[in-house]
């Protein structure tokens, strides 16, 4: 296989040539449905996908030669070439070194949300050897077995569909409550009380009413906390200060709207993950 490239330094002119020999790869696994990295990538929803980082990374070329390289101009051109044999057997190397990887990971956690965890930080990992399985069976090369592997790439989409949280909420309103479900089940996660994934909890309390300049003041606190089953893994205290020319009530209601703004800029995937 043959790639050329250009760039103003040789390093630079190599890694162009390099990236062309892995696109005709790239191509040709693209074009066919049956893909071990089309079928992963189908097992996944348009949102988990949006959640994950589901570019694939570069193909690590290994054992290339170099067929000629000039400089013209201040520009490098560089012509590279590599054997299907050698390519195969580099992808391989790699293939071997990423099913390690996971098996060292496989034995890390000690919960669902630990496990789940682990998978989606190292989805780019999954990418990578579906692609390289495609490659290298698409060079006419036996793949090794990667057990771990397997296990990951079918364990991840399965666990992002079942994933579900307990959401308790306590001193809300019920438009509190409705817009914060509806945060978590954006994210691709179910709500369920029985969940042993993870459990959300919001206490809200407001403190009494403060009539100020022809308004009514109302500090609202909450607190939120991150269960691991029954281990707390996160807290969070916020206040908020709301203000309305009627009533305390409707200045309590604008308090809890800007709670609900900070408590949504946070990913909630991030959120179930921080302290792993």
């Amino acid at each position: 296989m043959h790639g050329t490239g250009q760039g103003h330094t040789p390093q630079r002119a190599n890694s162009q040539a390099l990236k062309a020999i892995a696109s005709q790869l790239k191509i040709t696994i693209s074009a066919q449905s049956e893909s071990r990295i089309n079928i992963y990538n189908g097992q996944l929803s348009e949102r988990h996908q949006q959640i994950i980082k589901t570019k694939v990374p570069p193909l690590p070329i290994e054992g290339y030669t170099e067929v000629k390289t000039i400089n013209q101009g201040g520009v490098y051109y560089a012509h590279l070439k590599i054997t299907r044999d050698r390519l195969a057997r580099g992808l391989t190397n790699e293939l071997q070194r990423l099913d390690t990887k996971i098996a060292n990971l496989r034995s890390l956690p000690d919960s669902d949300l630990s496990l789940l965890a682990i998978l989606v930080q190292h989805h780019q990992s999954l990418l990578q050897a579906s692609q390289l399985i495609d490659v290298i069976e698409l060079l006419g090369y036996q793949t090794p077995s990667v057990d771990n592997i397997d296990w990951a790439t079918n364990e991840l989409p399965k666990r992002l569909r079942e994933a579900s949280v307990a959401l308790i909420i306590s001193g809300a309103s019920e438009d509190f409550h409705l817009s914060l479900q509806n945060w978590i089940t954006d994210a691709g996660l179910a709500i369920n009380s029985d969940s042993s994934l993870a459990t959300i909890h919001i206490e809200i309390k407001p403190h009494d009413t403060r009539y100020l300049f022809s308004q009514h003041h109302r500090k609202v606190d909450a607190n939120l906390k991150v269960y691991d089953a029954n281990d707390l893994i996160l807290t969070e205290a916020i206040s908020k200060t709301g203000v309305s020319s009627l009533n305390g009530e409707l200045a309590k209601v604008s308090a809890e709207l800007q709670l609900l703004k900070q408590l949504q800029e946070h990913d909630v995937w991030h959120l179930l993950t921080s302290s792993m």
